[in-house]
């Protein structure tokens, strides 16, 4: 019994198809965010949740109480779709602001250690 070659090819394709959902799965999962609320939530949110998430792993020590206690709160509304509902972008933005700030903060770190 012979195997057609397109049946190969779909199959192929089907199997990249796979492999390629299951790595952008990983790396959102990798960033803070559900995979499950990825369509149907706004970029600027989804912006601000990672640079959330990745400001707390990475950064933390560079934060004073006030800026853990902004981001923490902010995951915790992503977390949940009513409250993500309510988030405004003002809340985004300040997110984004703090993440930028300590960006800079090791820039300018690296910068000297050259």
């Amino acid at each position: 019994m012979e195997i057609s070659p397109f049946l190969v090819v779909s199959l192929n394709n089907a199997m990249n198809d796979f492999k390629a959902e299951k790595a952008t799965d990983r790396w959102l999962k990798q960033n803070g965010i559900t995979a499950k609320h990825f369509a149907t939530t706004d970029t600027l949110l989804l912006q601000a949740q990672r640079t959330a998430h990745n400001t707390l792993k990475k950064h933390s020590r560079l934060l004073d109480t006030d800026q853990v206690s902004t981001l923490k709160a902010y995951l915790k509304a992503m977390t949940h779709q009513r409250t993500q509902a309510s988030i405004t972008t003002t809340q985004a933005y300040r997110v984004l602001n703090i993440g930028s700030t300590i960006r800079r903060q090791v820039f300018r770190h690296h910068r000297q250690f050259r």
